[in-house]
This record gives C-alpha cells, structure tokens and sequence, in this order.
C-alpha cells in the first residue's frame, strides 16, 4: 500500500498524534484493518495504538484520504471509541457468525 503523509498534528494533551494519509488505492477502498497496518508500518508503531476515524474515496479518482489517530498511551485511547471502530472494523463474515451463535 503506497501512502503519503498530508498533515500531522501533536496533540499533548491527550497523547496523540493526528495524522491524514493519502493511499493510492487500486480496485476497491481499503479496508480499516488494510489502512491499520499500512500506518503501522510506515510510522513504526504498534497496531493496537491506532485508531481510524474515516477513510473517504473520492469519485473518480483512484486515491483515497485517511483520518488516524496514533496513541501514545494505550490508557488514553477512548474506551466508547474504541469500542465503535472495533464494531466498525468488522467484516459481513464475522457479524453473520455472531448472528448464527445468538440465534
């Protein structure tokens, strides 16, 4: 996944980085856990310390544009947030397993 860094912001305060990417795309949008791993790679960091807050495709183009969080403390990512992109990241598959055990 090739990517470049569009803007990075320090925010102290709650101990993280505020970061959006450029991702060529080619074929279909990435994926959270695709977008994930690429940030993790390309900063150095671990992939639980990431959280992506959207990735938007424009029509037409072939790039895509990220919005991500990257903690530094695992006790300041939020508890609620977390659990929303972990309900977010999850794929047809897995809901249609978890839908099945209910039943």
């Amino acid at each position: 996944m090739e990517m470049e860094v569009i803007s990075e912001k320090a925010n102290p305060v709650l101990k993280r980085r505020e970061i959006v990417v450029k991702i060529k795309v080619t074929g279909a949008t990435p994926s959270r856990k695709d977008v994930v791993a690429g940030v993790a790679s390309h900063f150095g960091v671990e992939e639980k310390m990431i959280l992506v807050d959207q990735i938007i495709t424009e029509f037409g183009l072939s790039d895509a544009r990220a919005r991500v969080k990257i903690y530094d403390d695992p006790q300041f990512i939020p508890k609620k947030r977390l659990e929303i992109v972990k309900a977010r990241s999850k794929s047809a598959k897995e809901e249609k397993v978890e839908e099945n055990a209910k039943a």
